[in-house]
Parts: structure tokens; C-alpha cells; sequence
């Protein structure tokens, strides 16, 4: 499959908050709990995390490494959207809504995760409500300025408009 690049990505690694940063007021008791529910995971540089279209019960949290947000499109070629790295999470639109994924994600480089499940995140909701709305309003943040800059720059490539 052909692989095409874009000047820049629509989203950077700098642009976006890092998740981890949105979970910096839970509790030492809260963060026990959230990574008493977490599995860990590495992959491999050129690893696929999660396919387009595939099943999207988990949510992802970068521990390290990066990986590419690529769109697979009908005609065969690929769209890398951003590279995302340590900090960050992947596969929230899929977990919040119960979806298929939206894009695929491949490890740029050796890389790990903390994965939440679904099940573990709904037992999570029974055990301290709480923490689960916490994680909620972190995942809510981290979307809407995603939005924001997606849309800052679709106006931009629309209307030749100066992003900010």
C-alpha cells in the first residue's frame, strides 16, 4: 500500500495536552485504583496496535515510545494524521462510544501501553464513580481541544485563515 505523508500533520505531538497531564489531580489513592485496572503492553517499531474498522473496547495510554494516527483510505493509500507519543492516549472515540476505530495506530518505534478495557473501566465506575468521571472529564478535554485544532486547521486549509 502506498503511503502518503502530509506536509504536516493535521494534529502534533506538541499541539495536543497529554493525557497524563489532564490526570494530574487524582489522588495517590485514585491512581492506585485507575493502575490497579490498567494491563501493560510493548510493540514492536512498525507494530499495529489497533486496525481501522477494528473493535475498539480499550482505551490506550502511551508509556512510551510514539505511535502514527494513520487513515486507510478505499483507494489503498494511507494518511498519516499525527504521531503521538509518551503521555498521550489513542482510541478514546472508539472506547467513549463504543465504535469501530476510526483510524489504525502503528508504533513508530519500540514502544509500550497502559490499556484500560472496557470491563475493567466499567467495574472502575462501581468502585469509585468518582475516579471513573475524573478519567471521563480528562478523556472529554483531551477531545475537545483535538476538535479545536482540527478545526483551527480546516478553516485555515478552507479559508487560507492564520492558525493559532
Amino acid at each position: 500500500m502506498m503511503m502518503m505523508m502530509p506536509n504536516k500533520s493535521l494534529l502534533t505531538d506538541e499541539d495536543l495536552p497529554r493525557f497524563d497531564e489532564m490526570l494530574s489531580f487524582l489522588s495517590n489513592a485514585e491512581i492506585q485504583v485507575l493502575f490497579n485496572n490498567v494491563e501493560e503492553r510493548e510493540l514492536l517499531k512498525g507494530e499495529t496496535l489497533f486496525k481501522q474498522g477494528g473493535e475498539g473496547a480499550t482505551l490506550f495510554i502511551i508509556s512510551k515510545g510514539s505511535f502514527d494516527i494513520v487513515i486507510e483510505n478505499s483507494d489503498g493509500t494511507r494518511n498519516v494524521l499525527t504521531r503521538l507519543s509518551v503521555g498521550h492516549i489513542i482510541g478514546e472515540i472508539a472506547f467513549i462510544m463504543g465504535v469501530p476505530h476510526s483510524a489504525t495506530a502503528e508504533a513508530a518505534e519500540d514502544s509500550g501501553v497502559y490499556m484500560i478495557h472496557r470491563h475493567n473501566f466499567d467495574a472502575m465506575v462501581l468502585e469509585d464513580p468518582t475516579l471513573a468521571f475524573k478519567i471521563i472529564q480528562a478523556i472529554n478535554r483531551v477531545l475537545c481541544y483535538r476538535l479545536s485544532r482540527v478545526n483551527k486547521q480546516l478553516s485555515n486549509i478552507l479559508h487560507g485563515d492564520k492558525v493559532a
